[in-house]
Formats: structure tokens, sequence, C-alpha cells
């Protein structure tokens, strides 16, 4: 399904993608939908109208304009998870909204219509918030969006909020084969864990399924208690502890894990798709020589600061989607260091950094002689998983490719 926009060349390219994603609206194709700026199309009634901030040439966030007490909502909403720069602008939007503040900022709108001649009912085939609101039984729903960096596998993030102005959950889109399948994998991992347990707290699932073409998971919002995560990687240990157990935990060779032998399968289903390939199969090769007994269990898969915060003395862990349920153990622990390094220097230094935090892996009781493996084995599951984020339609990523093939060639005969 295909809806047309008016929005200026000059539009921001993040509000021009997110357009594209969430309205599937290419320019110049005819649709009872259209996305626009400041006015709609003749015979058009407006169903969703957003404030652009700052500016559609600088696009940062989408705020619903149904009322200012619900615009005002949107920036307080999550606002202890977030840096405090960020906290302090968001503060100061809310306030400005609140107290009519922002009319100037205000002109520079979003108006998404319909064709007056659709019915209503036809509304929830065209406009995937209206769906949502269907799915979990409200009348309506509101998306608060902060837009992200354009990147081929980024995926729209919908902070949903009810006519009350109350969070009422949170959504994410995924509108390639390859976001798709990362949507779906979290929404079945949340499924599974059931809220967490003990000390670990998982937002629940509150709807998962597809729209037209595009995959959707809706969790439940984050507990206003929650905080941003200020301890390091080591005061998530418990944590991890917790993780591991809620999946497929066995103590086995490499080569004969399930693991393993899905890894195979995904390398296999990339096979010849990328120059980079060849080198992930030597490497794979290599690791199952190795006899060694590895523990496994349920990895995270993007266990990093962004994505888990304090709740009293519970740790609260969300984005799912590249959770693994028998992955070795001290994936998440090796993938928080990848991270830091990676942000701060290049992927060279952060492959570095993977084998330098090795030893930590004693806290989470992997046997010495295997903590060099699983380095291995960690690198190699990030590498195959990037080639085939890329082979499925979201590209590369330009702090991966093409320093990923120096990597190789530099680390594979050592792999």
């Amino acid at each position: 399904m295909r809806f047309a926009t008016r929005l200026s060349p000059a539009v921001d390219d993040r509000l021009r993608a997110h357009v594209q994603k969430v309205w599937l609206a290419p320019d110049g194709d005819e649709s009872p939908v259209a996305v626009s700026l400041r006015t709609p199309p003749p015979g058009h009634t407006v169903v969703e109208e957003y404030a652009v901030l700052p500016h559609p040439r600088m696009a940062r966030f989408l705020v619903p304009l149904a009322s200012p007490r619900l615009a005002a909502a949107t920036f307080l909403e999550y606002n202890a998870i977030r840096s405090p720069l960020s906290r302090a602008v968001r503060l100061a939007l809310a306030g400005g909204f609140a107290l009519g503040l922002t009319r100037v900022v205000q002109r520079h709108r979003l108006l998404v219509s319909v064709d007056r001649r659709v019915p209503r009912s036809d509304w929830t085939r065209l406009l995937v918030t209206r769906h949502l609101a269907e799915v979990l039984g409200r009348q309506e729903l509101h998306a608060f969006v902060a837009l992200r960096q354009v990147n081929p596998n980024a995926k729209p993030t919908l902070e949903m909020f009810d006519e009350f102005a109350a969070p009422a959950g949170y959504a994410k889109l995924g509108t390639t084969e390859a976001t798709k399948e990362l949507v779906r994998t979290a929404a079945a991992t949340i499924g599974e864990l059931d809220g967490g347990g003990g000390r670990l707290l998982v937002p629940r699932l509150l709807a998962a399924g597809d729209w037209n073409e595009t995959a959707y998971a809706i969790v439940e919002p984050l507990p206003r208690g929650v905080r941003r995560w200020t301890g390091g990687v080591q005061a998530t240990i418990s944590s991890m502890r917790a993780v591991a157990a809620t999946g497929v935990v066995s103590l086995s060779p490499y080569a004969g894990s399930s693991y393993a032998a899905r890894l195979r399968g995904e390398l296999a289903a990339i096979d010849g798709q990328s120059e980079v390939t060849p080198m992930l199969w030597s490497w794979l090769r290599r690791l199952e020589q190795s006899p060694a007994p590895i523990l496994f269990g349920r990895s995270h898969g993007d266990w990093i600061p962004d994505n888990v915060g304090r709740c009293g003395d519970r740790l609260a862990a969300w984005d799912w989607e590249h959770s693994n349920p028998d992955a070795p153990v001290g994936f998440d622990l090796l993938h928080w260091h990848f991270h830091h390094t990676l942000v701060a220097k290049d992927l060279a230094a952060a492959v570095a950094a993977v084998y330098a935090a090795t030893p930590q892996l004693e806290l989470l009781d992997v046997a010495e002689s295997t903590r060099r493996t699983v380095a291995r084995a960690y690198l190699l599951d990030l590498f195959v998983r990037r080639t085939r984020l890329a082979a499925g339609g979201g590209g590369w990523n330009h702090r991966w490719y093409p320093a990923l093939l120096e990597v190789l060639r530099h680390r594979s005969t050592r792999a």
C-alpha cells in the first residue's frame, strides 16, 4: 500500500524516512491518505496532527497536538532514563506546551489526512496508529516520536498515549525483511520472559502481529520509577545471570550446540551475498574445532547502558530484538565493552576491547580455558548479525563497512 506525500524537498532526512516507513509515502503516488505540511489536500480530513520540532529542515520530534496536556506529557514520560541534557530540554519543551508558549513552533505541523469519501471504518486499514488502538481495545491512541538518525536498520518507534495523556504502550515497527525479523524476535522473547522475575524487570508484551507489510510489537510502558543506569557493567552481573537462566541452559562443545547449528544455518542463508562471508565461514570452522564444553543460556543481545535502567532494587531491561535463547554465556558482558568502544573509537578498537575484557568472564563462571573461545564466538555472532542485516535490505552502517573487511583479514588467521 502506497500513500501520497506533499513534503518539500528541503525536509529533513529523518522526517522523510519516518514518513516513508510509517505511512509508506513516496512522492507522487495516489492514495486516500496524504502526509503534508501545514495544509491537507482538498477534500481530506485531518486524522493525525503533529508539531515538527524544532523545524522540518532539522526534525527531531513529532509531537501529537490533540491537546496541550497531551503534548506536554509526551516530553515527561521516560524522562528519568535520559541524559541530564536531554532531560533539561524535554522539561523545557513540556513546560512550553503546558503553558501555551510554543505556538510559534507549532506552525511547523505535519498533517496525516484521509480522503473524506473513505468511511471511518476503513481507517484501521490505512493508518497504523488506528490499527494499534483497535488491537489494544482503545478508542484512540496518539503517537509521540523521537526521530532517529537515518539508518537502514532503524525501526520507527512510537510512544503511545491515550486521550487522557496517559502512557499506553511502546510500539516498534519493522518495515524491511531484516527489521521485521528483529521486531518478531523481540515480541517472542518478551512474551517468554513475561515480565521477568526476581531482580530482573522486563516490560510485558501487550500485542504483536502484522499490519499490511509491517510487523509490530507493543510493550507496556516502563514503570514510572525507572531511572537512568549509572553503574558499570559489573553491577549488572547478577541480572545477566538471571537472563541466562531463562534460556536453554546447557554445557557442551561449541560444535555440538544447537546455537552453532543455527548460526551455521544463518550464515548459509547469506552465503555468496557478501564478500565477507567466506571469512566468516573460516572463522566458524575454526571455532567448531574447539573441544572444550561451553556454558549456554539466554543472551539479551544488546546489553548496553541505553537498554537497561534501575527500578528500585531491580534492573529493568528492554529492546530484546537481538536476544538468543541459547548463546554462550558471556556474550552480554562482552557486548557492553564492544559497544562502548565502538561509539568512542572504531571497529578495530572495539574488537580489541572484547579480547581485553575476557578475564571478566570469570564473573559469570566461564572457565578460563574457554574464555577466549567465547570472545571469538561473540565476535562471529556479531559479524554474522551485521552481515545478515545488510543482506536483508538494511545495508551497511558506515561504522561497520568497509572496516569489517580489514578486521576479518587481520583476525581470521588468529581466530
